[in-house]
């Protein structure tokens, strides 16, 4: 009977393993199966994956896909990243049976369009897929399979847009089951998805983006032949509707797998200029107009043939255009005599002739030195002689009668900006086609940080800006950003011009986060109110700006940081790090909390004057000498010493309010920190200071039989209990004397010795045996 019971559980064993593994571990497979990642045994090695000595190694790069479809503008072009028309047409061939490219939005899908896979895949028991839609119809998005079954497929649900995947029994592999795990969408809105896989030796896991996970056990992901991949539904009739902006697909399980993106919201048939519009019910449909005064589908109306959407895509012009040569076809913004759209030899009055581009003249124009380099640590009715505080120029921190919408000047922190307070240019702060603008900000909320209509900038570095081509103006957005709250950071944007390409690059400190570019357009400023913390649409920041600078040609963040803001290699660690009603304690190297009383903040304690000195009613900064001074400017409970501190009154100087004293006033001791009129047992008096002595000032021997017990170093005397002499009749208040042990305490027994002051800080070591009783 237990022989039969082993080979009962051996057998269990052995059929909860996945399909292959030799062991509960499955370190070794059977013969014909290779190792994956020690959880499966595979007949075949997945794609981006070599065998070596019978094991399935991952090269360095699992990606599958990547496809960022919002780049790719060719409507005739056949293929796309290995992907293509099923029928070898171009992808704006009328049958629709491929998807074509948008401008702005990537590709759009009818339910007849798909993209086949030039070669074969094989997927791995784990995968990462993470896509960007807009979806408008119920469909397939992604698809491996062949004709007789569907390995992996995303598709557009009635309840969400869901991932499938079809698992083996791990104990009886002609058991073929669809597991699937679904995340809700709208129609018609822009969504980010992700959807992976983890496979163990008895199980495996799916999980989503929209934070679900599905655990199947006794199932195995298992694909052991090449399939062909689909982008839209293999069988060519039932895809998706709408549009695809990005997709990637890592044939291992990558723990941050998203995509974040914020493309233009337009529906199909609608074109982009600033804001959506219907095209006309005339224009093909396939692909659809770009622009409202034509059916063009070409960048420019002058141009009679292109093969995308993009500027260098123009091949032909419309007869009799000036100048009539692609890509162009025309002259530029304000050009009156050129030999091309960014080659204007003769402006219109009124603008400036810059590298072939006819522009208002850029503010302080220059390319050697910045048009302005402003630090804001100092107090300045106009910053930099360009921004005022608010809306009233003669009100402005921290004494010139501030009002609700002055920015408030930090020490070490620049200006404080509340989230109703803002800075504005009293005049043109006009910018060239090519400029770069820094900016050093700590904040505290996502509010507008830079404001001109053609470029503006949030405080978590997403920033929007026009691109002009002669026709229109778009305002194009990045589609990455990174977070950057409560920590100082240099952001700095690079705008430049080249070739007929404008490209933005922005940088966090010096790490390059984003590179915009555009064919066909240049940036052209426009007149227009220019602010620090705000907009024109009542968005406001909150944080900290130390400093900003400007320069009308390209400069790179290391410049700033190392020739102007903290020195070289110091980046931003001369500045502090703290809240508005914070402090930095440079004795104890801490931030510390203003006194509450301080409804604007402090530079010091004891005081919320913002001058170096308290007495100082007003100064030019924070380091400056007084300009007018204060007979009483402590807060209450503190005096202003000869040091130039408030203290508490029987310190003569100190480091901060309260028990922080560095010398005490007549008749009072420094002990430590404290001021206290007698040094306490164990210390003596030199210089106005408690000097420790080296030895305890108590020591106390209970092994002894005494009337009176008296310790040996400053000869105090301890009685037992209420008496000082043993008596024969026991008190209950005596600690009992025990041979070798010392006293014997009760609950009731203690001994009693004279009073003594001792210090705020003390060690007191006792040498005892407890026995614990419970009741």
């Amino acid at each position: 009977m237990i022989i039969s019971l082993a080979f009962i559980v051996f057998t269990y064993v052995v059929y909860s393993l996945n399909i292959g593994c030799h062991d509960d571990l499955c370190s070794i497979c059977h013969f014909d199966y290779y190792i994956y990642n020690s959880k499966s045994c595979l007949t075949i090695c997945p794609t981006m994956y070599e065998l070596r000595n019978n094991t399935c190694y991952a090269q360095s790069s699992t990606n599958l896909l990547s496809m960022p479809f919002y780049y790719f503008t060719s409507f005739e072009k056949k293929t796309y990243k290995g992907f293509s028309h099923p029928s070898n047409e171009s992808f704006s061939h009328p049958s629709q049976e491929s998807p074509f490219p948008t401008k702005e939005r990537g590709f759009y899908f009818n339910s007849t369009s798909r993209l086949v896979s030039d070669i074969e895949y094989v997927l791995a028991p784990e995968i990462s897929l993470a896509f960007f839609i807009k979806p408008e119809d119920f469909g397939t998005v992604l698809e491996v399979s062949n004709n007789e079954t569907t390995h992996f497929k995303v598709e557009v649900v009635t309840n969400g847009i869901q991932a499938v995947l079809s698992l083996v029994n791990s104990s009886m592999p002609e058991i073929i089951k669809e597991s699937s795990i679904t995340c809700g969408f709208v129609f018609k809105s822009w969504g980010a998805f992700s959807f992976k896989s983890s496979q163990l030796s008895n199980n495996i896991t799916l999980i989503a983006g929209c934070n679900k996970k599905v655990t199947i056990l006794n199932m195995e992901f298992r694909q052991d032949f090449n399939l062909s991949m689909f982008i839209g539904a293999s069988n060519g009739n039932s895809s998706f509707k709408g549009f695809l902006y990005h997709l990637k697909l890592e044939n291992s399980y990558q723990n941050d797998y998203d995509i974040s993106a914020y493309p233009d919201s337009c529906d199909s048939g609608y074109f982009v200029d600033n804001e959506c519009y219907k095209c006309d019910s005339n224009c093909q449909s396939w692909p659809w107009c770009i622009r409202n005064d034509s059916c063009s589908i070409c960048y420019s109306s002058n141009c009679s043939y292109c093969s995308g959407y993009l500027f260098t895509e123009c091949t032909e012009c419309t007869n009799g255009t000036i100048p009539g040569n692609p890509p162009g076809c025309t002259l530029g913004l304000n050009c009156l005599e050129g030999s091309g759209t960014f080659a204007c030899s003769l402006c219109n009055a009124s603008y400036t002739l810059i590298d072939g581009l006819c522009l208002i003249t850029p503010y302080n124009y220059n390319l050697t030195d910045p048009s302005f380099l402003i630090k804001f640590d100092d107090f300045q009715e106009i910053y930099g002689g360009i921004f005022i505080a608010g809306s009233n120029m003669t009100t402005y921190g921290p004494f010139n009668n501030p009002e609700g919408d002055d920015p408030i000047p930090a020490k070490n922190r620049g200006l404080y900006f509340t989230g109703s307070s803002y800075l504005q240019a009293n005049q043109e702060i006009m910018l060239n086609y090519q400029f770069t603008l820094s900016i050093w900000v700590l904040n505290t909320n996502k509010g507008r940080l830079w404001y001109r209509s053609r470029f503006e900038i949030w405080s978590n570095s997403i920033f929007n800006i026009g691109i002009t081509n002669y026709e229109s103006t778009t305002l194009y957005s990045p589609t990455l950003y990174k977070e950057t709250l409560n920590s100082w950071v240099l952001q700095t944007f690079n705008v430049d011009f080249f070739n007929g390409t404008l490209s933005v690059v922005y940088y966090l400190n010096q790490e390059k986060i984003e590179a915009l570019s555009h064919e066909g357009a240049a940036f052209y400023d426009i007149n227009s109110v220019t602010y620090i913390g705000r907009d024109n649409y009542g968005n406001y920041l909150t944080g900290f700006v130390y400093a900003i600078g400007l320069w009308q040609r390209i400069i790179f963040p290391t410049d700033f940081y190392q020739n102007y803001l903290c020195g070289p290699g110091k980046y931003h660690n001369c500045l502090w790090s703290c809240g508005f009603y914070n402090y930095y304690d440079t004795y104890n190297k801490r931030y510390t909390y203003c006194n509450s009383s301080c409804t604007d903040g402090c530079s010091q304690w004891g005081t919320c004057k913002k001058c170096i000195y308290p007495e100082c009613d007003t100064c030019n900064d924070f380091y400056a000498d007084c300009t007018i001074i204060n007979s009483n400017p402590c807060l209450d409970g503190f005096y202003l010493t000869d040091y130039h501190t408030c203290c508490n009154p029987i310190c003569k100087n100190c480091f901060g309010p309260w028990f922080q004293c560095l010398s005490c006033v007549q008749n009072y001791y420094l002990l430590g920190f404290h001021c206290v009129e007698t040094c306490p047992e164990g210390f003596t008096i030199i210089d106005n200071y408690c000097s420790p002595k080296a030895n305890p000032f108590l020591s106390l021997n209970l092994n002894i039989l005494s009337n009176n017990i008296t310790e040996t170093v400053s000869n105090y005397v301890f009685t037992l209990g209420k008496y000082e002499i043993i008596s024969s009749t026991y008190d209950i208040n005596n600690p009992i004397p025990m041979p070798q042990r010392g006293l014997y305490f009760t609950k009731n027994s203690y001994l009693a010795g004279p009073k003594f002051n001792i210090s705020h800080n003390f060690t007191f070591v006792l040498w005892i045996k407890v026995r614990l009783i419970f009741h």
